[in-house]
């Protein structure tokens, strides 16, 4: 037999061969075994992993969950009790930026529609100058923003203000959040403004209502379906979810509460703190300062 060459030995090759080959019969063998002992025991071979990961703590409302009408209404009482509320809060910062925001869409949509009326209003009347007519046009332009913006704002605050409202403090006196809250109170409390007072571009009557109470519903679902999501990226429940939410944004409010208070007393016993900006400032040093003795 000849010898071989030197770096043309075949040996490598052939255990790595009987190596995955002997791997894989085991695994085929063991899988195999397994689906047998299913058969036969009627329950299946679950691998256990060597690590143990601590139970997640779990959120619930801060109140006791007595369904009593007494009990709800002391848990709505204890809302506007407390020094911080998630409830308050985003109440009044849904209502802010709401009318904000309508204020400033429906004062722009209405703009140019008060041009052509003050052109057609003033046709052939005499001015001083031509800056004064430019002067004149203007304060009209802004007046009917003005106007027209604030009617959009105070409807569009009302309606958000008061289907966000409405579903956290039924959440509150029932203790369970649902998302369904969404829709039936948003088809329910568009109806109402609507039929009172026409806060949509729907005719009156019965087909307004039904189309408004439509869109609330609609929109209702939306919202439904944006908070199903939250609720899946952090991997609780729809309940859960909320109380989860509620703890956290009340410790952060805490957190800006605190801060607010440490630069007020700041302020008083300093009297060279008496710009806010500069008190703030300082306090975040302070902190700063004290996370690194900590860290350390």
């Amino acid at each position: 037999m000849p010898d071989e060459e030197p770096g043309t030995s075949k040996e490598p090759a052939t255990e790595s061969l009987l190596t995955t080959f002997s791997s894989k019969f085991k695994d085929k063998l063991w899988q195999a075994r397994q689906s047998q002992r299913i058969k036969d025991e009627g329950e299946p071979l679950t691998i256990k992993s060597s690590i143990s990961y601590p139970p997640g703590p779990v959120y619930s409302p801060p109140w006791p969950t007595e369904q009593t009408w007494t009990a709800g209404w002391k848990r709505l009482k204890s809302i506007y009790e407390a020094e911080v509320s998630m409830e308050r809060d985003v109440i009044r910062k849904v209502c802010t930026t709401s009318f904000i925001a309508a204020f400033l869409l429906g004062g722009a949509s209405g703009y140019q529609e008060a041009g052509r009326v003050y052109e057609q209003t003033h046709v052939g009347k005499a001015y001083l100058s031509q800056r004064d007519a430019l002067v004149r046009r203007m304060d009209y332009g802004i007046l009917k923003f003005s106007i027209n913006g604030t009617k959009t704002g105070v409807k569009a605050m009302l309606l958000a203000g008061s289907i966000i409202g409405i579903t956290l403090h039924v959440a509150a006196y029932r203790a369970h959040f649902s998302p369904f809250y969404f829709p039936a109170f948003s088809g329910a409390v568009s109806g109402v403004l609507h039929g009172v007072g026409g806060i949509f571009s729907f005719p009156l009557g019965v087909i307004g209502v039904a189309k408004a109470i439509g869109l609330g519903i609609s929109s209702g679902f939306t919202l439904a379906a944006g908070y199903h999501l939250f609720a899946l990226s952090i991997d609780k429940t729809a309940d859960e979810s909320y109380w989860y939410f509620k703890n956290e944004y009340e410790k952060e409010l805490q957190s800006k509460v605190d801060f607010d208070a440490k630069v007020r007393r700041v302020m008083e016993e300093n009297p060279d703190m008496w710009w806010k900006a500069k008190a703030i400032k300082y306090v975040k040093q302070l902190e700063e300062q004290e996370r690194q003795k900590h860290d350390f």
